[in-house]
């Protein structure tokens, strides 16, 4: 009975172990929307290879299932955050002034997350399809910004965009979750051979 009990005390030593591990590298190498503007600390400085690329923004839209509870309604929805790697992330100083193209992509996806979220509070049940739509509507959206912007070169254009994805961002609040509709009850007769 000692040796399974030591054994299960170093279990949970490592246990624990990775769980602050894992917190830590989130802090450190993750930054969520809403955690603020970008800044320069949260890109890796490095020349580009080819001066057109001035350089990256590795982000993603992280999406945590879990159940959520209205009145007496349990039911799996999903909830989702922006996120920024850190370490995927990088910009040439010398080809970038600030950050504001970075930002405005950031902001961009920040609309079409709220926008799915809200999608997706309003009907949990077809979460995985309003997941599929706004996963193609995004990679649209920013290859368009791009493109129109040329790749942050043309600042008029990533400026007036700003200015109304700015807009965007202040009449498109997240919305609270609403409990599932059910639709009216159906009854039927069914013969098993």
């Amino acid at each position: 009975k000692t040796y399974s009990f030591k054994a299960l005390a170093i279990c949970l030593a490592i246990f624990t172990c990775a769980q602050v591990q894992a917190q830590s590298w989130e802090t450190k190498y993750l930054k969520y929307w809403s955690d603020g503007p970008l800044d320069s600390s949260d890109f890796i400085k490095r020349k580009s290879t080819d001066n057109n690329t001035i350089g990256v923004l590795s982000r993603a839209i992280d999406y945590k299932w879990g159940w959520q509870q209205v009145g007496n309604l349990q039911f799996e929805t999903v909830n989702t955050r922006l996120t920024m790697d850190k370490l995927n992330s990088w910009h040439d100083p010398a080809l970038v002034g600030d950050l504001k193209y970075f930002q405005t992509e950031f902001d961009i996806l920040e609309t079409l997350r709220r926008q799915m979220q809200n999608e997706i509070n309003n009907d949990p049940s077809r979460a995985a399809d309003i997941i599929n739509y706004y996963e193609r509507l995004c990679d649209s959206k920013i290859s368009a910004f791009c493109e129109e912007c040329k790749y942050g070169k043309d600042r008029r254009v990533v400026d007036s965009i700003a200015a109304d994805i700015s807009k965007v961002l202040a009449e498109v609040p997240e919305e609270p979750l609403k409990a599932p509709k059910i639709g009216n009850k159906e009854y039927g007769l069914s013969f098993y051979a």
